[in-house]
């Protein structure tokens, strides 16, 4: 017969390796739900594509130019008109005809995006925007 000591120390050994053993299933458990969940939420985004870029575009241009227009002081267009129009109509002619380089597009959308920084365009921002678009024309 065995000894009680023994059955005890055999109990012992079997209890550590189970938890050894469930430590480590655990552990694979734990790593593997949000691997399968993030794999799961990219399926998802690959498979609806075209309907999250739709969105993300819809919301980009819909924030932009709510803070484009929202930004020009008053009556800006009011005493330009005629200046305005024939520099946006000059520029959008030359631009489908791509007659105006990336980095000029580039570059006017960076001192755009700086003059709208202080959610607000002066008179002299403005102006030095279509000076850029004119000078683009050239």
């Amino acid at each position: 017969m065995p000894n009680e000591n023994h059955v005890q120390r055999l109990i012992g050994i079997e209890k550590a390796a189970a938890q050894k053993t469930g430590f480590r299933r655990g552990l694979v458990v734990g790593i593997f739900i949000p691997v399968l969940l993030f794999s799961t939420l990219i399926i998802c985004l690959i498979l609806s594509r075209n309907y999250v870029e739709k969105k993300i575009g819809e919301y980009v241009v819909s924030s932009v130019l709510t803070e484009v227009f929202t930004a020009f002081p008053d009556a800006y267009f009011t005493y330009n008109r005629e200046k305005v129009i024939s520099i946006l109509d000059d520029f959008t002619n030359a631009a489908s005809n791509h007659k105006i380089s990336s980095s000029e597009f580039s570059g006017l959308g960076h001192q755009v995006l700086n003059a709208l920084k202080d959610k607000t365009l002066t008179y002299e921002e403005l102006d030095l925007i279509l000076d850029k678009m004119q000078n683009a024309l050239k």
